[in-house]
């Protein structure tokens, strides 16, 4: 008899725990205790206890909602976007989680995929954080001197000019007049006219598009004018770059392809690009991008990499190094194209960023570049110091 007494308490206590464990993984409970721990800031808890409740099922948008504040207060804007884009995918309209979308956004330095969001904002929202439509974006001004143990090849001088507008809550337009400036000489060059003296004042003209679709995916398109005179020659050369970006919570995905004519040669250029954001922010973040060229009959594959980190509020760093020979090459949406005749073995350098005012920062580097003399075995290496100033409005 003392047997099955025992074996009923323990059935009953088995029994109420069960029944304990199911009422606070109900929609009705988690709905009450999250939003107790939301009004006591307990942040860690009401993460810990969310995304529990989330993996066995218990899934609504408060509770999204609450998880997605948790982790944009704990500075982990990529966990919040996981929340707040759960959302948006059931339901476009909610305010809410398009303004924390937009301001997660900004916080990784992703302008563009922000703006879209603001459509949906309401005019008080919009007032509040007094966003414009149709504003000037940024403009300024970058500048480097290269220099090389080669006693053929000059100094040379890179400067870029640019502007960038806003044309909308989904259309973004950049624009960049360049010049490059170069004194070289070299013997192997024999349709060059005084070849022991050939100037190169390169004018380059750049111009970017790029279109919010919805609040992932982007398209972009760019056009690349190159004027390039080598004495008695004069280039002229046209680049066209095509490309979707889709922007995820942690990882954003682009593909991108780029064609036109280098040097009176065919060229092609196939990219594919991925940013990563392992702790949610600009504490630590990768890009990492494989390109597939075409020029001629000449193929090459390369590969870069990016490693950004942050120091604190107004200083960043960001290392970057580029592996595989190349001839011609094309980065960052068609900005920079790399023509030298000289082929490029390696290519690896760091730049720091400023921010001394909440609308400048300031930039400055160093690039060290291993290459290989045209039509020769000779390796030298070239070496640049870059600055330049944005100005944000």
């Amino acid at each position: 008899m003392r047997t099955h007494s025992v074996i009923i308490v323990v059935f009953l206590l088995l029994s109420f725990q069960k029944l304990k464990a199911q009422d606070t993984l109900s929609i009705e409970y988690a709905d009450r205790y999250t939003y107790q721990l939301y009004l006591d800031a307990n942040w860690d808890q009401l993460s810990t206890y969310g995304n529990n409740a989330i993996s066995r099922g218990i899934d609504f948008t408060y509770l999204r909602l609450r998880l997605g504040y948790a982790a944009v207060i704990k500075k982990n804007y990529s966990e919040a976007l996981k929340h707040y884009n759960h959302i948006l995918n059931k339901d476009k309209s909610n305010e809410t989680a398009r303004y924390f979308v937009w301001y997660c956004r900004e916080f990784l330095n992703q302008s563009e995929a922000a703006n879209y969001n603001v459509h949906f904002f309401s005019k008080e929202n919009t007032n509040k954080e007094h966003l414009k439509k149709y504003k000037i974006k940024s403009t300024g001004i970058e500048t480097s001197i290269k220099s090389t143990n080669d006693t053929d090849r000059g100094n040379a001088y890179y400067t870029r000019a640019f502007l960038t507008t806003q044309l909308g809550w989904r259309l973004t337009m950049s624009q960049s007049a360049v010049m490059f400036n170069q004194q070289i000489s070299d013997k192997f060059l024999t349709q060059v006219e005084r070849n022991d003296s050939i100037p190169i004042h390169q004018k380059e003209y750049y111009h970017l598009i790029t279109y919010s679709i919805d609040h992932h995916l982007q398209c972009k398109a760019a056009y690349h004018y190159l004027y390039t005179p080598f004495n008695n020659i004069i280039y002229h050369n046209h680049l066209v770059m095509l490309g979707m970006k889709y922007y995820g919570n942690y990882l954003n995905i682009q593909g991108s392809f780029l064609f036109g004519k280098i040097t009176d040669g065919s060229f092609k250029q196939f990219d594919i690009q991925a940013d990563y954001y392992p702790s949610g922010n600009l504490g630590f973040y990768a890009s990492s991008n494989i390109s597939f060229r075409q020029w001629e009959s000449d193929h090459q594959i390369n590969f870069k990499e990016v490693v950004g980190f942050k120091v604190n509020k107004k200083l960043w760093i960001e290392a970057n190094t580029t592996i595989g020979k190349f001839s011609n090459h094309v980065e960052n949406d068609g900005l920079y194209v790399y023509n030298a005749i000289d082929p490029n073995l390696m290519k690896s350098g760091i730049t720091l960023y400023y921010s001394p005012a909440k609308k400048m920062i300031v930039q400055l580097g160093a690039l060290l570049e291993k290459r290989e003399s045209y039509f020769t075995n000779y390796i030298f290496n070239q070496q640049s110091i870059n600055g330049g100033i944005t100005w944000k409005f």
